[in-house]
């Protein structure tokens, strides 16, 4: 039986309880700060994850991917034409609604890599290099959008595509053993520190907006330059390492269990969040920040445990193996 990591379990934790959070604080006044530390790096960390376990298997691409996509595509639009009343909305597979990019992207990557599982070493360093140079560059078209969800493809596909190759590179060496001594330890913890008072402090200062960081946008529709994409993408880098060396790789409770049930989380809270945000648009209210929070705990506990599991992500269209 494989040992479970329970690193990328608490990760995923984490990550999907900022997936929530993020869209509730949309509806939320202020902590514009908060919003766009979130979204500096929570979409590209979860993609570097999703890659880092990816694996091309036809049936998991038709059971978790594409049937899921197929039917909650058809259920948000239905969703947001019978209960939200959204005018001018029709039905298009070509165009995901709102958070259903992300299973569209996968389905993209997962069908890619019978083609990019190049060989290891240099050879991969360059794919994700090349794969960069393009994102980039794909900010210059204005006519790459949210049809095909085609702007986010190329901007998230390094991310997917390193955390692949990293795992490949992880299956034909033999794991070192991380140095726990303290000095190691505080040598991380001050690195952390460093760098996100630096992001952070960069982020306050109103040069990058949120529109910069969804990754559906061009250059002259977000206002941006390839120069502010570049350090976007160093941010989101070094975020993902701060991650990978600060995570705790051992069973945290609660935490530990959520991470295994993300899915549901991720299909659901989209209605919660829609109607919350017709709630905010009939009242002219907005959400307070602690009601925000709670309803994002709440959401996850709800959605991210094994009951939940057992119904979407075992011997179903969502069958996820070993969890």
């Amino acid at each position: 039986m494989t040992k479970r990591i329970y690193k990328f379990d608490n990760l995923k934790a984490i990550l999907i309880f900022l997936v929530v959070f993020g869209h509730f604080l949309e509806l939320v006044e202020g902590h514009k700060l908060l919003y766009l530390t979130i979204y500096s790096f929570h979409m590209p960390l979860f993609l570097f994850l999703s890659g880092y376990f990816a694996r091309f298997d036809r049936k998991k691409i038709w059971n978790q991917l594409i049937c899921p996509y197929v039917i909650f595509q058809i259920l948000y639009t239905v969703f947001e034409i019978y209960v939200l009343h959204a005018e001018g909305l029709k039905l298009t597979f070509v165009r995901p609604r709102w958070l259903m990019w992300y299973l569209f992207n996968m389905i993209i990557y997962y069908l890619l890599i019978p083609f990019l599982d190049v060989a290891p070493g240099r050879t991969r360093l360059a794919v994700v290099f090349g794969m960069t140079v393009v994102a980039l560059l794909s900010g210059y078209d204005n006519k790459l959008g949210y049809e095909f969800s085609a702007a986010r493809i190329f901007n998230f596909m390094p991310f997917f595509f390193s955390g692949y190759y990293l795992a490949r590179e992880k299956d034909r060496t033999a794991p070192a053993a991380p140095p726990t001594d303290r000095t190691y330890l505080w040598k991380k913890l001050g690195f952390s520190a460093t760098a996100i008072a630096v992001m952070t402090g960069i982020l306050n200062t109103g040069l990058i907006s949120d529109r910069m960081l969804y990754g559906a946008y061009s250059y002259e529709a977000a206002g941006y330059n390839i120069f502010t994409k570049i350090f976007i993408f160093v941010m989101a880098a070094l975020w993902i390492v701060i991650a990978m060396l600060m995570m705790p790789d051992r069973r945290i409770p609660l935490l530990s269990v959520v991470g295994r049930y993300t899915m549901p989380v991720f299909l659901l809270h989209g209605f919660v969040v829609k109607l919350a945000g017709r709630y905010c648009d009939v009242t002219g209210e907005t959400l307070s920040f602690l009601s925000a929070l709670f309803l994002s705990v709440l959401i996850v506990l709800l959605f991210g445990n094994q009951y939940m599991g057992r119904l979407f992500c075992r011997g179903g269209w969502l069958w996820q193996g070993k969890g």
